[in-house]
């Protein structure tokens, strides 16, 4: 079983991994979330479009300062947020899901790709 942190201001779910191999875990603020990916392993991080206390950005950076091996995904939900994103791949991020365009078995590829890079 892959274990995702998935981090969000507001708790929303992603009904795409419901039934699937992927155990995921939620914080719901970058700090917490820092505090987690120290102290427990993750196959990949999932960031919300929208953060409280930091940027995506940031949080990023922060943890892939402590692990750059967990892949770190953001969720796109808005088109301000998509617009934004590309400034991202420069912080490391190592891919993203849109809910409204992609499909179940996209995300569960990636996260599949994610937990290959993990691992390696």
């Amino acid at each position: 079983m892959s274990k995702i942190l998935y981090v969000g201001g507001n708790y929303k779910t992603i009904p795409q991994l419901s039934g699937t191999e992927f155990k995921v875990e939620y914080v719901q603020n970058g700090i917490i979330a820092i505090n987690a990916v120290q102290s427990e392993d993750f196959d990949a991080v999932i960031l919300e479009d929208q953060l409280p206390l930091m940027s995506v950005g940031r949080l990023t950076d922060e943890l892939i300062s402590r692990d750059n091996s967990v892949p770190v995904i953001s969720i796109i939900r808005s088109e301000e947020r998509k617009n934004k994103f590309l400034n991202n791949f420069g912080h490391g991020i190592f891919g993203w899901f849109e809910p409204k365009k992609h499909s179940a078995e996209e995300l569960i590829t990636l996260l599949n790709i994610a937990r290959e890079y993990h691992k390696f």
